[in-house]
């Protein structure tokens, strides 16, 4: 596609009003209406039976409420893709967004996609700095801190540096695909994450491994009820960090596939 000219191919028009794209976009709300009962489970869970310690408690909530926000972006994103198809189906010279028009949801969208990412690192150093328990325990509320300002500074950085000097020109099929004129920059900055990711799960999964062996070891040697508490309780929260970055790296390639074989068009 040329990103100058504003009509689409025939098959790319037919493709935007088909009823396997119109149910797509059903399906996707209907997991996002879905997700926010979940939400709430989740969050009666971590402030009702809640068995995290309490800077991955804080971290899990800020995860969600971020997540939130995600998801009313892609259902905005989705319904009004929904209307455009609808009524200029027929016209594939206007069935398309510039990308201009995308500018307030892309930045939501992308700012909140970082931010889920970033969340991914914070749990794992959580975690890590947690294997000095009596001293991350004293001091967890500074450490909560500085790791809520990282994941809500950076991805301000993050998107800066994607986006500068970036020409809103060019037609995207959905808003939460970037402007053409960076899409190879905006792949190369995605791949990158993939693997840093990649790297954090590794780095969980053998934190995860450590914990397990030192919560086998605590089962015959130590007796005291707290102290096997609190191991049992690291072992959970590890094991739900490393759940949580693999789900991340699964959304990432499966939502940057889509997006790279569109700008390809």
């Amino acid at each position: 596609m040329n990103p100058d000219v504003n009509c689409t191919t025939e098959a790319i028009r037919s493709t935007l009003t088909s009823p396997f794209m119109m149910s797509n976009h059903c399906f996707i709300l209907l997991v996002i209406l879905v997700s926010f009962f979940a939400t709430n489970l989740a969050l009666q869970k971590l402030y009702g039976r809640n068995i995290f310690p309490n800077s991955t408690r804080i971290l899990l909530c800020s995860a969600i409420a971020n997540g939130v926000i995600h998801q009313l972006t892609v259902a905005e994103i989705r319904l009004r893709t929904i209307f455009r198809a609808l009524v200029y189906g027929s016209d594939a010279c206007a069935i398309q967004f510039h990308s201009s028009e995308c500018i307030i949801e892309q930045n939501i969208y992308y700012y909140t996609n970082f931010f889920t990412s970033l969340c991914c690192i914070s749990l794992y150093f959580d975690r890590l700095f947690s294997t000095n328990s009596k001293h991350f325990q004293q001091n967890y509320k500074f450490f909560v801190v500085l790791f809520l300002v990282f994941q809500s500074i950076i991805p301000i950085f993050l998107l800066h540096l994607v986006y500068y000097n970036v020409t809103y020109t060019g037609y995207v099929s959905m808003c939460n695909y970037p402007p053409p004129s960076i899409g190879s920059k905006f792949y190369i900055f995605n791949r990158f994450r993939f693997c840093v990711l990649g790297l954090f799960f590794i780095l969980s999964f053998l934190t995860f491994i450590s914990n397990r062996k030192q919560e086998k070891r605590m089962i015959h040697r130590v007796y005291d009820t707290i102290s096997r508490y609190k191991s049992y309780e690291n072992l959970l929260a590890t094991k739900a960090v490393c759940i949580i970055i693999i789900a991340q790296i699964i959304c990432l390639a499966t939502t940057a596939i889509a997006s790279e074989k569109n700008i390809r068009r």
